[in-house]
């Protein structure tokens, strides 16, 4: 699965399954309780930054990013405004990744809060890889809301993301998913 490559680490929290994070030190994960990332999941929780969040002028607009963000918000584990705080690049051969370090930046909108750090990692692979290449420092300060759920691969508890834009627009898409399942519920 190319995009395993691109699973993210929780900076500073210690308490691992595997090489894979926990949300945080009190609360350990049963990750036979972690659903598995099928091709459903990946095609949400895609470990990508969004197109739109690099004002290249590409619309995602539509029924399906609707969808797909409204999906987003339900499953996941939680939804938090992020600051990008560094951006650094690490070359292995010839195979380069970024990682961004996301520092949570106010209440999240869905979740438990995060108090330390989040590193994520963009590799080659990734579609996200020639937008985060290109704009690189740029990102630093950039605002996002990362979206974040927890699966059961292979045994081992791995994070899967998703940065979104951080707009009106999208916190309001983000609240009304939320209210409908509560509804639902």
């Amino acid at each position: 699965m190319a995009h395993l490559a691109a699973t993210v680490t929780v900076a500073a929290v210690l308490g691992t399954v595997g090489c894979a994070p926990r949300q945080n030190a009190q609360a350990p994960i049963d990750v036979e309780d972690l659903p598995a990332f099928s091709a459903t999941e990946a095609a949400l929780f895609d470990d990508t930054v969004t197109d739109a969040a690099f004002g290249d002028g590409i619309d995602e607009s539509g029924p399906d990013r609707e969808l797909k963000l409204s999906e987003r918000s339900i499953r996941a584990d939680a939804v938090l405004p992020v600051k990008v705080s560094t951006v650094t690049s690490d070359s292995r051969g010839d195979d380069q990744t970024f990682q961004l370090v996301l520092v949570p930046n106010g209440a999240p909108l869905h979740g438990p809060e995060q108090p330390e750090p989040i590193s994520v990692e963009v590799s080659s692979d990734s579609p996200s890889f020639p937008f985060v290449r290109s704009a690189d420092v740029e990102l630093v300060g950039k605002q996002f809301i990362f979206l974040y759920r927890r699966y059961n691969v292979d045994g081992n508890a791995v994070m899967h993301w998703r940065l979104e834009a951080d707009s009106n627009e999208i916190r309001k898409a983000i609240a009304e998913a939320r209210i409908l399942e509560e509804l639902d519920s």
